[in-house]
């Protein structure tokens, strides 16, 4: 007998292979980037995975357990507001069982408000095409580069920062439009409201902006986890040519004890190949995918001439 549901403790068996092959997470939310190179036995990789889902909330997880042997499983959690969600964890042993996991949690994320569904998966995944079925549209292709804890400074910068107020929202959105191409705009953030929304829930975290004439020309951020830094650039235009002084002005914010992650997106070439001269390498590439959800839309209709008593409008419409 099985049957989709919510978690339980007692799945923890459950997630550790399916006739002998360990099926591990495809999804790769920010969170997992910065561990360490030689992961854990799939015995331990298992029993973490099952402890982050079961203390995360079991209502955003779905599994599909036929006896003792886990199926199908997909969790999300949420950005910066509850109308946009991503997919943290895909296990997917069974892809039409996967599929209908997925098409579950999109129905009842849609219910709740859910507007929009990231994932990120490795370039070779072997679910991307199974995630395109799904109704995941591919928006954005990036690089992971990294650099090992390094043994002394990477000297100064004559960068002027500051950390970002508020009221420099606004001016940060302005960034943000100016610097990242169409297709991943009309995908995360065509408006400021849409744009806020998709931002990450990051524990500790520390942004640096760069001002000129009034107008914010760059923005960095320093993302603390897994004993690494994650390091974020967006740059406008014009200041191309002084890359080099944004990444040596970043590697003075960061621990000389503290790997550091970037993930450079394929319309950013220029920063890859400068982090390469600051000891990075280059790592696996990933694809950023959306799903939009539908939503209910109030409307307004008039009521038909000659409408006899007890006639029922339409009130709501489902909108993709």
């Amino acid at each position: 007998m099985s049957k989709a549901r919510h978690v339980w403790p007692t799945d923890l068996v459950a997630l550790v292979s399916w006739e002998g092959q360990v099926y591990g997470n495809e999804a790769w939310p920010w969170e997992r980037f910065g561990k360490e190179d030689e992961g854990p036995h799939p015995l331990e990789s298992a029993i973490e995975q099952w402890f982050s889902l079961a203390t995360g909330g079991s209502r955003d997880t779905l599994v599909h357990v036929q006896g003792q042997t886990l199926r199908g499983l997909v969790s999300t959690r949420r950005r910066s507001s509850k109308s946009v969600r991503e997919i943290n964890c895909l296990i997917a042993v069974d892809p039409d069982v996967c599929l209908g996991l997925l098409d579950r949690l999109c129905e009842s994320g849609g219910r709740a408000g859910v507007e929009r569904l990231f994932l990120r998966l490795a370039a070779d995944s072997p679910l991307l095409a199974m995630m395109q079925r799904a109704g995941f549209v591919s928006y954005g292709r990036e690089q992971l580069w990294w650099r090992r804890p390094a043994r002394q400074s990477s000297g100064g910068s004559s960068l002027s920062v500051r950390q970002p107020t508020p009221e420099d929202n606004f001016n940060l959105f302005r960034l943000y439009s100016a610097a990242i191409p169409s297709v991943v705009r009309q995908a995360e953030g065509p408006t400021m409201k849409e744009w806020l929304a998709v931002q990450e829930r990051k524990g500790w975290s520390k942004d640096l902006v760069v001002e000129r004439d009034g107008s914010l020309v760059g923005w960095m951020r320093f993302t603390r986890g897994n004993g690494a830094t994650k390091l974020g650039i967006v740059l406008h235009p014009d200041e191309g040519e002084k890359i080099d002084d944004y990444i040596s002005s970043a590697l003075t914010n960061v621990s000389n004890r503290q790997a550091v992650f970037c993930l450079v997106p394929n319309y950013a070439p220029e920063l890859g190949s400068t982090l390469s001269r600051y000891g990075f390498q280059a790592g696996g590439e990933y694809v950023s995918l959306l799903r939009r959800l539908a939503r209910p839309v109030a409307i307004v209709e008039r009521v038909p001439n000659g409408a006899q008593e007890g006639y029922t409008l339409p009130t709501l419409l489902t909108k993709p």
